[in-house]
């Protein structure tokens, strides 16, 4: 994919393409799903508080329950469609097991996985992991 830097973001996705994967891991030395979310939602200086760095997100049950338990803050609204850095959840029998970031200038998903920080098509994703998605974005103010 062709990366352009976002023109309202001191960040660009081409930043943090091929970063490690990093089972925890929150920074550009090494990042698991969540933490590359963020990462990025907070260095666009979203004010995401502590309880969703999702510490204990060691397994996807861990991931499934706080993404159910942010939602219910009425901080994370959901969305029909995606929008420029918005979350890309991807669920299987209704449980988020993975998170990304939606990057409409490459028209797809950034997200850490096995290989690294990758940006990939949605269908791909989707397709290739057998998963559905679903669009969340953070609400300065409930």
């Amino acid at each position: 994919m062709n990366y352009t830097p976002l023109k309202d973001s001191p960040l660009s996705p081409v930043d943090l393409i091929g970063k490690r994967y990093v089972n925890g891991g929150m920074t550009p030395d090494g990042f698991d799903c969540w933490g590359l979310v963020w990462y990025w939602l907070t260095q666009l200086g979203q004010d995401i508080p502590q309880m969703y760095d999702f510490d204990l997100r060691s397994n996807p049950s861990d991931l499934a329950h706080l993404t159910s338990e942010a939602l219910k803050s009425k901080r994370w609204v959901r969305l029909e469609k995606p929008e420029q850095n918005c979350i890309v959840t991807f669920s299987r029998r209704n449980v988020v097991i993975h998170v990304g970031i939606w990057i409409s200038r490459a028209d797809g998903v950034m997200h850490a996985c096995d290989d690294g920080v990758v940006c990939e098509k949605l269908q791909h994703i989707e397709e290739r992991r057998n998963l559905k998605s679903s669009y969340l974005k953070w609400h300065k103010s409930a």
